[in-house]
């Protein structure tokens, strides 16, 4: 999710749940674009992203941000945070989105191998380097 974030230049926030969990909420910055909050005792993420989907509402409405994104699979969620004028997407569509990103990452910041030698001919394959010897050499 870092790399994700930091591709698609999204402020990512992940919720878990500590519904159950004897502490108080926390959060804990991960990158300048990812943190990660743990919700209160007795709280459930789903409520924790409805009451921040209502608050992103009057920010979107003045055009403070430009759009929210909840990925979640809960098909209530779902209705739920699309009220607040936010948009969703499944689990399963998030993780086709981190893993497509993934792939344009690495072919933006990863190079193809280059020749260790210095001459071109070392860097074709053997079946052209094969046919230019021939031009070379005169042959047909």
């Amino acid at each position: 999710m870092t790399g994700y974030s930091a591709f698609q230049g999204y402020t990512t926030q992940i919720v878990f749940d500590a519904q159950y969990q004897n502490c108080s909420s926390n959060k804990e910055i991960i990158t300048e674009l990812l943190s990660v909050y743990y919700t209160d005792f007795g709280q459930t993420a789903d409520t924790y992203i409805e009451k921040s989907c209502a608050s992103f509402r009057h920010q979107i409405a003045q055009s403070l941000i430009s759009r929210v994104i909840v990925a979640t699979s809960d098909r209530a969620q779902q209705l739920m945070i699309q009220g607040y004028g936010a948009e969703w997407l499944s689990a399963q569509q998030l993780c086709g989105e981190v893993e497509a990103t993934v792939c344009r990452m690495r072919q933006k910041y990863h190079p193809r191998k280059q020749s260790k030698s210095r001459f071109l001919a070392n860097a074709i394959d053997a079946k052209s380097r094969q046919r230019l010897a021939e031009l070379r050499m005169g042959l047909q």
